[in-house]
């Protein structure tokens, strides 16, 4: 049975909070956060038919829904020291607000480039 659906979800337009998901597989989908305009705990659900979301947890017997932190950006003030040999390898110390630590990687990125 072909399915257009199969590899994209498409989103109801009326709901900024509600956007378009990938299916990379039968236990994985990928989307992409809105902007949201506050910062806070969003409880997170999908929909595979494009209406009818859903937010319960791992079995068994569902679970707790399962959250998203959206925080404000980082906020750069000050880097220790300003510059240092095209050789690199110079450790850079920066202070700011809003660099909280999250199971995520952080990073620096020096100059233009891909992201």
């Amino acid at each position: 049975l072909f399915s257009p659906f199969y590899n994209m979800v498409n989103a109801p337009v009326s709901n900024p909070n509600v956007v378009p998901a990938t299916i990379l597989s039968d236990s994985v989908l990928r989307c992409t956060t809105p902007s949201v305009t506050c910062s806070g705990m969003f409880d997170v659900s999908v929909a595979l038919n494009g209406y009818d979301f859903h937010s319960d947890g791992a079995p068994p017997a569902g679970g707790p829904a399962l959250h998203f932190e959206f925080y404000p950006s980082p906020q750069l003030q000050l880097l220790e020291p300003l510059g240092g040999p095209i050789t690199g390898f110079t450790t850079v110390i920066t202070r700011g607000v809003g660099l909280k630590i999250y199971a995520e990687n952080p990073m620096c990125k020096f100059g233009p480039g891909t992201d």
